[in-house]
């Protein structure tokens, strides 16, 4: 027996709420249509069931015709719910907008408006050359050479043809120089989703002859502002991926410059000068170049609010998540914990307003580093509050490795507040944590092991020796995973060895 397809009930629960209201508001518009009103009804059955049950959606509706014709009916309503989500953006598309300009001037030269018609398409082919639309120019052609041929054959000049000609082939060589960018960054793109950093000799090389193509080499051969774009994109990822971290922000800086020297393209290309100028502030970052990080986290919050971005989805709430886990990850890697305690408000504040809008993992990142940063200031008390966020967080599986941190970071957490009693079960509940997910690999076996003895060491003078030796096997297995990559174990073995704050020792190290 045929599956029944649940495509219908996947979009519908995609809809936002906006859309399903204006949906509902516009399909009852014309309320004597009967059939658009049990249209509604299915739509409100399909829209409250959280697994689709094509079964029980029959039931309710026994008594409706549609159910004779069930297949087409679910056809026809997800053609009403396109037709919504048309009908509310359209408006506000200007492509979508000048292509409807060029249907307009199709029709009123086939009633006879010739040159209006031509008027049209010659107001669309200047908007859409300002955009770099290329494909909708190339139509507008397309268009304006049908009527030429029908209307002009015995009047038109070999001059018009020829520039008809040359205008053709210049809108051509712009579009496929732009698709052969775009095919080379999507590579470059692919190559970094599928592979990560973790890229094999062939992926490594691919990059370098990547950077050599004659497309990269030759900043002329760019002939249009996208092109421009992803001649600087493609350069700085490759850079990045190759761990040339230097090219890459030089990368990045052209790329902003390109666009401060051409203001009106970033309310054209809004997302790509953010994730331009998001790149280029990890670049900084990446490279300790603090104050200029700082300068350019500055002016993106700037963007708050601002007209030019107002297309990109949850811009805000992305410039928060971008800056703050910069500029906190920045006071970490400096030490400089107390002073960073004045940011928290403004963050705690951020994740609360922005809590159901930032992915996970995302989230989860902010709140470790919010754990981090108490603990730093030797604040534990909230250190353990937002490490126990972080324990207790139920999609553990997207943030393990965060999680992973946080299990020891509240061990450690309970050793510095002196809860030497709860610490022999916060140990044991950890090392079955690791277990369970088969990640008590030798790292997490030694921290823990170690942390157990020096929990129950009889004296000071045993405790300092543990500490020695596991700051001897932890400089051993450096190598071996990334639970280095956030806390600093090193540095708190240091401090503890030193009798000294573990903020100083940080300090002092990074100085």
């Amino acid at each position: 027996m045929k599956t029944a397809s649940d495509k219908l009930h996947r979009l519908i629960k995609a809809l936002s709420k906006s859309e399903k209201r204006y949906f509902k508001v516009n399909a009852l518009k014309d309320t004597e249509d009967k059939q658009i009103n049990v249209f509604v009804q299915l739509f409100d059955i399909i829209e409250k069931q959280d697994e689709y049950d094509e079964e029980k959606i029959k039931a309710k509706l026994k008594n409706q015709p549609i159910v004779g014709y069930f297949a087409k009916a679910k056809n026809n309503l997800q053609n009403l719910v396109l037709d919504s989500l048309y009908n509310q953006y359209a408006p506000n598309n200007k492509q979508e907008s000048e292509q409807k300009q060029l249907f307009l001037a199709n029709l009123l030269y086939k009633k006879d408006f010739v040159d209006d018609a031509l008027k049209m398409i010659e107001k669309v082919k200047k908007t859409a050359d300002e955009h770099e639309w290329f494909e909708l120019v190339l139509s507008a052609i397309a268009l304006e050479k049908h009527i030429l041929g029908k209307e002009f054959i015995r009047k038109i000049s070999f001059e018009r043809l020829d520039d008809i000609l040359e205008e053709e082939k210049h809108y051509y060589q712009k579009s496929l120089t732009a698709a052969q960018y775009w095919c080379l960054r999507r590579k470059v793109y692919a190559l970094q989703y599928q592979k990560g950093k973790v890229l094999q000799p062939a992926d490594l090389q691919f990059l370098e002859d990547t950077l050599q193509d004659e497309l990269l080499v030759d900043f002329e051969k760019a002939n249009s502002f996208k092109a421009q774009m992803d001649f600087y994109q493609i350069k700085s990822v490759c850079y990045f991926l190759l761990n040339k971290y230097q090219d890459a922000l030089e990368q990045n800086r052209a790329f902003i410059k390109l666009f401060e020297q051409n203001p009106a393209q970033v309310a054209l290309h809004p997302s790509r000068y953010k994730v331009a100028f998001s790149n280029y502030l990890f670049d900084c970052s990446m490279l300790k170049q603090y104050p200029e990080m700082l300068a350019g986290i500055s002016t993106m919050r700037q963007w708050i609010d601002k007209p030019e971005f107002a297309e990109i989805p949850n811009v805000n709430a992305d410039i928060f998540r971008i800056t703050y886990t910069l500029e906190l990850n920045m006071h970490r890697r400096l030490g400089n914990f107390t002073q960073a305690t004045a940011l928290l408000p403004d963050v705690i504040a951020g994740l609360e307003l922005y809590e159901n809008i930032l992915a996970t993992h995302n989230l989860v990142n902010l709140y470790y580093l919010v754990a981090y940063i108490y603990f730093g200031a030797a604040n534990y008390k909230k250190a353990s509050e937002w490490t126990n966020r972080i324990i207790y967080e139920e999609e553990r599986k997207v943030v393990e490795d965060v999680a992973a941190e946080a299990h020891l970071l509240n061990i450690i957490i309970a050793y510095e507040m002196q809860h030497f009693k709860r610490l022999d079960d916060l140990i044991d509940s950890t090392q079955r944590y690791f277990q369970y997910r088969k990640k008590l690999h030798k790292f997490e076996k030694t921290v823990i092991n170690y942390l157990r003895k020096i929990v129950f060491a009889p004296n000071k003078r045993e405790q300092k020796q543990l500490f020695e030796e596991l700051d001897i096997a932890l400089d051993e297995l450096k190598s071996e995973g990334n639970l280095l990559r956030y806390f600093d174990f090193s540095a708190w073995i240091t401090a503890k060895l030193e009798n000294k704050p573990f903020e100083k020792v940080v300090q002092e190290w990074y100085q």
